[in-house]
């Protein structure tokens, strides 16, 4: 049954694509879910002792047949939902000739934008000026890295402590605008702003850091108005290295810049190490499959405010998680997908509506607004696709509700005549038109006199 469901997802896949391309949010989130059965599959047919007695894996449960089957059947109602999202009822027809984003800011915007890349500057250099900075480079002990306390934040520096993570997608994102501008001030701001938060997600072997290099990519491709360059290939293999040695990081209880490094030169091609990194980067399907082996219970109020909108201060999922929330083992936590089958069926079923309305809405509000817009929702559509597979409902269920609330805004905004936008080149078009429009005319009166 594993082939079986695998085999109809890929079918499906290769539907979606066809319908809204592979760089959407539905074709990424369909991609994510297809490997994660691919993983499955490879697990499957291999030898489970040889798996067992592997260093990478004999820290977690091997689940069984039945509970592997279940995981690629849960994959594959999720990508149903994907792809009855793309195809029923019909897409509306791209109108990105019609209306378009602005393709530069105002200077009012420009001038708020400014305000928010020197507040990230500011939040990375305290950052660096707290943090234990000989830990940055090594650090011995696993999520060391990720420990306030440990790298010399206090309790109530919690939000300083977390934020420089996230802040190098705006820096990315203001460089864009900056080089547009010919600000070279700020641009340069956006640049070490940018590249501490790198080196951060390095060197806490996250897999933001390879985003970040994608993210980089994508920015030079607005920059320069092209996507194939040497550049781009350049920063395309980056980021595989990045990967590299983030994945094969995560194995060592060590974290840190130099640890990174010092995992590429130690990477084995032909050995373990190779199977060890598709299996990494694909972990999600064996984390749900051994989520379904633990049998977890979970109380009526923590499922409900999983699905819950509203922050911890407000709804108190805080206050339950630390006794509720389970893991697969200490390193591990029950991704989305492990807890949503464990929630029951009724729960099963709002997921799946939602990944509806988001893919949905994800892909009219793109063909809607076009290519510029679609971008911007996708990397936010690759953020909840990863997140959802490797952390607990409540933290990637967030993305989802924030990127549907964002394309909604955004058709609505598309749909007020005083808002939409004719772009250069239609506005050209429209003249050209009414010019020979006009010359006809003239004949014809010429013809008549």
């Amino acid at each position: 049954m594993i082939w079986l469901w695998s085999a109809l997802s890929l079918l499906m896949v290769v539907i979606i694509v066809r319908s809204v391309g592979v760089l959407s949010v539905g074709g990424v989130f369909a991609a994510t879910c297809v490997l994660s059965q691919a993983t499955i599959l490879a697990v499957s047919s291999f030898d489970l002792a040889y798996l067992t007695d592997s260093s990478w894996i004999s820290f977690r449960p091997v689940a069984s047949l039945d509970a592997r089957e279940a995981a690629c059947e849960l994959y594959f109602l999720v990508v149903a939902a994907t792809c009855l999202a793309v195809t029923v009822p019909k897409l509306p027809s791209s109108t990105r000739m019609v209306t378009q984003l602005k393709t530069s800011f105002g200077d009012k915007q420009t001038n708020l934008f400014r305000t928010i890349i020197w507040i990230s500057f500011a939040v990375n250099l305290v950052h660096f000026v707290l943090i234990d900075r000989d830990k940055l480079w090594s650090a011995a002990g696993y999520q060391v890295m990720k420990n306030p306390e440990q790298m010399g934040f206090s309790a109530a520096l919690l939000p300083l402590f977390l934020l420089p993570r996230f802040t190098g997608f705006v820096a990315i994102t203001g460089l864009v605008v900056f080089l547009r501008k010919k600000d070279l001030i700020a641009s340069a701001a956006s640049i070490v702003a940018f590249a501490y938060s790198f080196l951060l997600s390095l060197a806490q072997n996250s897999r933001l850091a390879s985003l970040y290099i994608l993210a980089a990519l994508a920015a030079n491709a607005l920059i320069g108005r092209r996507l194939v360059t040497i550049v781009n290939a350049a920063l395309l293999c980056f980021s595989m290295v990045t990967a590299i040695a983030v994945l094969k990081g995560r194995h060592d209880p060590t974290q840190g810049v130099g640890q990174a490094v010092s995992q590429l030169f130690s990477f084995d091609v032909e050995g373990a190490d190779f199977l060890g990194l598709f299996l990494n980067l694909n972990a999600s399907g064996l984390i749900t499959a051994d989520s379904i082996v633990t049998n977890a219970n979970y109380p009526d109020r923590y499922k409900e405010l999983s699905f819950s909108p509203f922050p911890s201060v407000v709804d108190g999922f805080s206050d339950i998680r630390e006794q509720e929330e389970r893991r697969v083992n200490y390193f591990t936590p029950i991704n989305a997908f492990g807890e949503v089958y464990l929630f029951g069926s009724e729960y099963i079923a709002i997921f799946l509506a939602s990944i509806y309305v988001w893919v949905r809405s994800s892909a009219v509000a793109s063909r809607k607004l076009g290519p510029r817009f679609s971008a911007v929702i996708t990397l936010l559509g690759i953020l909840s696709a990863v997140t959802l597979q490797q952390y607990s409902l409540r933290t990637g269920y967030r993305f989802i509700l924030v990127s549907i609330a964002v394309c909604l805004v955004a058709i609505w905004i598309s749909k007020r005549p005083s808002r939409r936008i004719t772009p250069p080149m239609l506005a050209s078009s429209n003249q050209a038109s009414s010019m020979m429009r006009r010359e006809r005319i003239k004949l014809s009166r010429g013809h008549e006199d």
